[in-house]
C-alpha cells in the first residue's frame, strides 16, 4: 500500500483512494500511477514510462503518455485535509 497525503494505492488489489473516496481508473492509467509510486522520488523519462507502461521503445513516437497523462488531469479530484 502506497500513501501520499490523502492518496492511498493499494497495488495488488488495484484500487485507488482520495481520503475515503474510492477513484476508479482505466487499466492503464491505473499501470502509469503504478510505475510513478513506486519510486517516488524518481524523474521519469517519456521514454521510460513508455517502455514500462506500454512496452514501447525509444523508437516510439506516440501522443499515448500525453493522452493518458491529459485524462487523469480531467478527472474530478477530490482534496481532502
Amino acid at each position: 500500500m502506497f500513501r501520499a497525503g490523502a492518496l492511498r494505492v493499494d497495488v495488488r488489489a488495484r484500487r485507488v483512494w482520495v481520503g475515503d473516496t474510492e477513484i476508479e481508473m482505466p487499466a492503464r492509467e491505473f499501470e502509469l500511477l503504478r510505475v510513478l509510486v513506486a519510486d517516488p522520488d524518481r524523474v521519469f523519462t517519456r521514454s521510460e514510462l513508455l517502455q514500462s507502461v506500454w512496452g514501447l521503445g525509444d523508437w516510439a513516437r506516440t501522443r499515448t503518455l500525453d493522452t493518458h497523462v491529459i485524462s487523469s488531469r480531467e478527472e474530478p479530484v477530490v482534496y481532502v485535509d
